[in-house]
């Protein structure tokens, strides 16, 4: 199990993004609160026909900063069970 403040740990990784993370999630759900949604065309953005993405917005800002979020919540769950070995 990775620390969290161990440089490879995922949730280091996320703390040290949280901040660009924040502002761009923020600005997602203000794009949606005007009615607008991230979509994606196969003719790319000179394509006439778009879907919306249906990834969620937490979803692709793991993806953008590269953040295994499974990764994350396995060493969450490691750093409770090693707090609860700790507190017994």
């Amino acid at each position: 199990m990775s620390a969290p403040d161990h440089p490879q740990s995922v949730l280091a990784k996320m703390l040290a993004v949280q901040e660009q993370s924040q502002v761009i999630g923020e600005f997602i759900d203000w794009l949606s609160s005007k009615g607008m949604t991230i979509c994606s065309s196969a003719g790319g953005l000179r394509g006439t026909l778009f879907h919306p993405v249906g990834t969620p917005t937490e979803e692709l800002l793991a993806q953008h900063f590269g953040i295994d979020l499974q990764a994350a919540e396995a060493e969450r769950r490691a750093i409770l069970a090693d707090l609860r070995t700790e507190n017994a």
